[in-house]
């Protein structure tokens, strides 16, 4: 018999499972337990009832004597020692060296003993007055572990911070569950006290044992107990009758979390609970069926008991978690909390009747609980950040070895959440937010673990003001009433400064910031300038709050000793973990509601440059902090930069449009005064007026007008008659503008447009040099070759740059690299079609053709450059993933990166040169790879699936006699044969079958197997072929299902026959989007595949995918010749 975590019962017992369990889960298991004293090292107990003032030595002496283990040879190791809830006993947990002959096996699972007392008779002292009657002190030792278990408390209150309480699933163990399968570690009793400071570690334990039960507990009783046992853990030992507010957080598995979040809905119903749901912060919760999971092979297990009605409520049809559903977001409600899912995507195996009539979990695989189950918790927290996926089966999701890397994604979840929590949930009384001060290193930690590269890059490349420009910020009403603190009350300390984009936004900005750090008013200043074409911190707020946060502790030093309860947390080892989005707010709300011993400037620059779906998230932080400050007395004052488009809704603030301003108005036309080279006269003098006129306000379409008409002036176009002209020629709005500059120069167009993919869709930014060559390797490759500094230096590579980009592009300020001039370039280029205005054949899949391109050039450039003339062999490349961003830089040798400055880049990030050539097919290159030994079997750039996806015959019988593996794996592009069976070329499939191809590789592939891959493209010779080579014709994939269904859903009448004729399952109904074969040919409305499913055999009442049953489906759809055919077969009703 085993348990849903899968276990043999001595494989239980190894993992500590409990003696009852197993008496009442098999009652054959009689002569396993007593065979099984070599494995009782294994066996976990509980005692209860210690004195409080016991250590490990007199723990450990206690339970040598009442339990006789010396006579017996017995050794005891203890687990853990607690401090028990009421704060008068101590609780321990413990294994022996085999099992103590004073346990034997109860029903109940549970053992009592007196505590030794020496004889006081010769000196005795009681008051025989007294009327409490003294009893003799008992210990418990049990191996349920029902109720709540303490791993790890702390004698000292202020140093308990947050509680965890763990809870397992259907049929698990309390402290079992949580072991790795094939030896003693518990995760939560033997690392997380070590790996979570400040943790109170519990585990709950509560009977839902299957075969044999005769409990008739629900859902809604269990959580009942949950609730009453935390409540009374939360109060035991206090005078005070409300819980401590130290935060909770559950750590839940399957079944576990649905009675944690019934619990919740409890609380939230009952006032007396109010202040308990208040103290929890959230949970991580692993394979919870929230809604619900495959229960069909245990429905037997529970035929005729009165646990069957819970069984039923945790099925794919329960009305209670669908109401569980609907009532848990809003009983649990808060945003400061959070939740993370993980979800299994390994199958696990069944319950399976044996021949002995043992239940044991040896059936056929199945998904217990599918990913939209296991993902479903709060609307809100559907997105993949709060959902991950672990390539583990339903048990073993909270299994973790010791070093096991998924603890340590785990743990680093928990500790993010733990820091939040305290600083989200206040405490009980401020000696318990005491902590000691942060040492000088631990502070520089911390500000070193807030910075990241270019976090100031944006502000100075900003265009400074012009001399003599902007400084009507300063004079107009509403600025300084935005800087009134008599008025922060009405706009809440807002100011929102909006404009058309180009229009010069960010130079005010920087302006005033300029204007604010030079005034002799002491002003604490925070900046952050999003940054569209930045890297990912410099665009996104989780970068914004970093930066904020840093500049705040370097302007006011003294913030990390008053808010070191904030931060000590973060810090293990001198090592900062990584910061996430909600601490940071809960750090920075906790700052600002504090005064400020100086007002506080914030100025956020390109608000619509942020992430789009962060935009509104961070408008609302935003105000809840304006709205901390202004409630707490805080002198603060935001000021915002934004587009008009998005609209971003705000309650308060005030609005300040740039080019309905005066000043602003006369700022152009002062730069065009000071940059137009043309001398003045009147001539000049309307020019420069309808120059301002016809810019509406926008500054950048000036700049880049003014720079055309100086050029025409420059080569001797200066009479006012041709700058008229060419002035009345440009259009009005930027993106006709840039069209009319991009297409001036033909001759340049494919290297401009070359260029810019480049800058757009790059792995990382390019220096001059990279970017120089590799707009040659595109367009020149003939030209590659050493870079001769003495042919083009750095500031020729520079003016060349400036020429293709038709001064579109500048070099940053900060950092050697090029960027666009302004965000409405990459606008023009990404959003506003100007890739096609310019080359059409570009109108479909900008980014996909252009990173095609983009490997092309680094291809060209290997072989055509550094591996031309044997300047470098691609032997010596550390094969590697080609877009692992964290891997070491290839070992090229400075030489041949200073006399090739692209090939790093090409090589960190494009496919291996052999796959190029391999895939488009040029068999000279290949043959010369070859022959300069380049790796034929590098993993994730398979050469040999690259030429069997683009039918490279040729290269493929090449590629095969130099060794190439036919079932190397290349991830998400799957192996050869996939490749070839998706494209249907019979002979490569044929082909690589005959040099070794496994026809029932799966790998990692689009299509599943190579069965499935073929019966996607209908190729019904390439599965004949598959089928004679011995392919599984019912192997099936979580994605994909069988080859049976992949057949179906493309409609193939003749694959379909040919696969049922072929022994496939009609009921096969393992994975895929549309549940059993027959469930998809309804879907699909082919009448004549439904036919021929049924004729088949197939179950017409079938649930499962995502239609219902068959009829459902069909009557929904309004297939009622599909449905008149499902109904003569035998098909149920089903209410819609």
């Amino acid at each position: 018999m085993t348990t849903l975590d899968g276990l043999t019962p001595t494989k239980q017992h190894e993992a500590d499972e409990s003696i009852h369990d197993l008496i009442n889960l098999d009652i054959s298991m009689g002569s396993q337990l007593i065979a099984s004293n070599k494995n009782a090292a294994n066996v976990a107990y509980r005692v209860t009832g210690i004195p409080i003032d016991y250590k490990q030595k007199q723990v450990k002496a206690l339970l040598q004597t009442v339990l006789q283990l010396d006579k017996a040879g017995n050794s005891v190791k203890l687990r853990s020692i607690a401090i028990s809830p009421n704060r008068k006993t101590k609780l321990a947990t413990a294994c022996f060296s085999c099992r103590p002959i004073l346990l034997p096996p109860r029903a109940d699972g549970e053992w009592h003993f007196p505590i030794p007392t020496e004889s006081n008779s010769g000196n005795s002292s009681a008051d025989y007055d007294d009327d409490i009657i003294s009893q003799e002190q008992i210990i418990t030792v049990d191996s349920h572990f029902k109720g709540i278990t303490v791993l790890r408390s702390f004698s000292k209150l202020d140093d308990h911070k947050i509680d965890v309480i763990a809870i397992s699933g259907l049929g698990g163990h309390a402290f079992g569950s949580f072991k790795a399968r094939d030896g003693q570690h518990m995760w939560l009793c033997d690392s997380l006290p070590r790996d979570l400071p400040g943790a109170q570690i519990m585990i709950y334990g509560y009977d839902t044992q299957l075969h044999g039960s005769i409990a008739f507990q629900d859902l809604e009783s269990l959580a009942s107990s949950l609730r009453a046992s935390i409540a009374a853990q939360r109060t035991s030992g206090s005078t005070n009758p409300k819980p401590r507010a130290v935060p909770l957080i559950f750590i839940a598995h399957s079944l576990g979390g649905l009675i944690v979040k019934e619990a919740m809905i409890q609380m939230k119903n009952d006032k007396k609970h109010q202040d308990l749901l208040e103290s929890i912060y959230g949970g991580l919760f692993f394979g919870v069926p929230s809604q619900g999971m495959e229960i069909t092979s245990l429905v037997p297990m529970v035929a005729g008991q009165p646990n069957q009605a819970l069984l039923h409520t945790l099925g794919k049809e329960s009305q209670l978690l669908r109401n569980q559903f609907r009532d848990f977001p809003k009983a649990f409600d808060s945003k400061d909390s959070e939740i993370f899912c993980y979800y299994e995507t390994e199958m696990s195996r069944t319950a399976k009747l044996t021949e002995n009539n043992v239940w044991k979990m040896e059936g056929p695989l199945c998904i217990l609980v599918d990913s939209s189950s296991g993902r479903h918790t709060r609307p809100w927290e559907n997105e993949a950040h709060n959902c991950i996926g672990m390539k583990r089966d339903h048990s073993t999701l909270v299994k973790f070895s010791p070093n096991d890397s998924d603890y340590d994604e785990v743990l680093a979840k928990l500790n993010r959440m733990a820091l939040t929590a305290v600083t989200t949930i206040p405490r009980g009384t401020r000696g318990q937010q005491k902590l000691k001060l942060l040492t000088e290193e631990e502070k520089k930690a911390i500000e070193d673990s807030l910075k990241f590269d270019r976090m100031e890059t944006r502000f100075f490349d900003v265009e400074a003001a012009t001399t003599g420009t902007c400084d009507w910020l300063f004079s107009i009403p509403e600025y300084n009433q935005w800087l009134d603190s008599n008025l922060v009350s009405e706009h809440h300390g807002f100011i929102w400064i909006k404009g058309k984009p180009g229009s010069g936004k960010s130079t005010v900005m920087k302006h005033a910031i300029e204007a604010a750090t030079n005034s002799a008013l002491p002003y604490i200043i925070i900046t952050f300038f999003f940054n569209a074409r930045g890297t990912e911190l410099e665009r996104s707020i989780l970068g914004m709050y970093r930066s904020v946060l840093l500049q705040i502790i370097s302007t006011t030093p003294t913030i990390l000793d008053d808010f070191s309860h904030l931060f000590s947390s973060k810090i293990k080892h001198g090592e900062v973990y990584e910061w996430n989005i909600g601490e940071l707010q809960a750090i920075l709300i906790k700052i600002m509601k504090r005064p400020q011993e100086y007002p506080v400037m914030w100025f956020v620059d390109a608000l619509d440059e942020c992430k789009d779906d962060e935009l509104l998230k961070l408008v609302k932080f935003i105000e809840n902090i304006g709205h901390t400050a202004v409630s707490s007395g805080s002198s603060l004052h935001i000021c915002l930069s934004t587009r008009h488009y998005p609209n971003i809704p705000i309650r308060w603030g005030i609005q300040l449009t740039l080019e309905k301003q005066d000043g602003h108005d006369r700022d152009i036309m002062t730069y065009i005064d000071s940059e137009f080279r043309a001398p003045h006269n009147p001539h000049v003098a309307r020019i420069k007026n309808e120059l301002r006129s016809r810019s509406s306000g926008v500054f950048i379409w000036v700049r880049l007008v003014v720079e055309l008409l100086n050029t025409a002036f420059c080569r001797g176009e200066g009479k006012p008659t041709q700058l008229q002209r060419l002035l009345d020629s440009f259009p009005e709005e930027l993106d006709g503008l840039f069209t009319n500059i991009l297409k001036a120069d033909p001759g340049s167009k494919d290297k401009s447009i070359l260029c810019f993919q480049w800058l757009l869709f790059s792995k990382e930014p390019l220096n001059p040099e990279e970017l120089y060559f590799a707009v040659l390797a595109g367009t020149e490759p003939t030209a590659i070759g050493k870079w001769d500094a003495d042919e083009i230096d750095p500031k020729g590579i520079e003016n060349f740059i400036l020429h293709i980009s038709k001064g579109l592009l500048e070099v940053s300020k900060t950092h050697r690299t090029f960027q666009f001039i302004h965000e409405t370039v990459r606008d023009f280029l990404l959003l506003h079609n100007g890739f096609t205005k310019l080359e059409p054949n570009l109108a479909t899949n900008v980014r996909g053709s252009s990173e095609e391109r983009l490997k092309l050039c680094c291809y060209q450039y290997l072989v055509l450059g550094v591996f031309k003339d044997g300047h470098y062999s691609p032997a010596r490349l550390r094969p590697s993933p080609p877009l692992d961003r964290d891997r070491k830089d290839p070992n090229l040798g400075p030489d041949i990166i200073r006399q090739f400055p692209l090939a790093q880049y090409a090589v960190r990030f494009c496919q291996t040169p052999l796959s190029v050539a391999a895939r488009l097919g040029h068999m000279a290159a290949v043959q010369k790879l070859l022959q300069l030994e380049a790796n034929v079997n590098v993993e994730g750039g398979s050469a040999l699936r690259a030429a069997a996806s683009k039918r490279r015959k040729q290269i493929v019988k090449l590629l095969l006699q130099f060794g190439a593996n036919t079932n190397l794996d290349s991830g998400r592009h799957g192996s050869a044969l996939q490749a070839a069976a998706s494209v249907g070329d019979y002979q490569i499939v044929q082909l690589l079958l005959q040099s070794g191809a496994d026809a029932n590789s799966e790998g990692g592939g689009y299509y599943g197997s190579a069965l499935q891959a073929a019966a996607g493209g209908d190729n019904v010779q390439i599965v004949q072929l598959l089928l004679q080579s011995g392919a599984n014709v019912n192997h099936e994939t979580i994605t994909h299902g069988s080859a049976l269904q992949t057949a179906v859903n493309h409609g193939s009448v003749e694959l379909v026959q040919l696969l049922l004729q072929s022994g496939a399952n009609v009921n096969s109904g393992g994975g895929g989007y549309y549940g059993s074969p027959l469930q998809a040919a309804t879907c699909h409305g082919n009448k004549q595949t439904v036919k021929l499913l049924l004729d088949a055999g197939a179950d017409v009442n079938i649930m499962g995918g995502r239609c219902g049953s068959a009829l459902q489906e069909a009557v929904s759809r309004g297939y009622s010749d599909i449905s008149q055919l499902l109904r003569l077969h035998g098909a149920i009703e089903v209410e819609i």
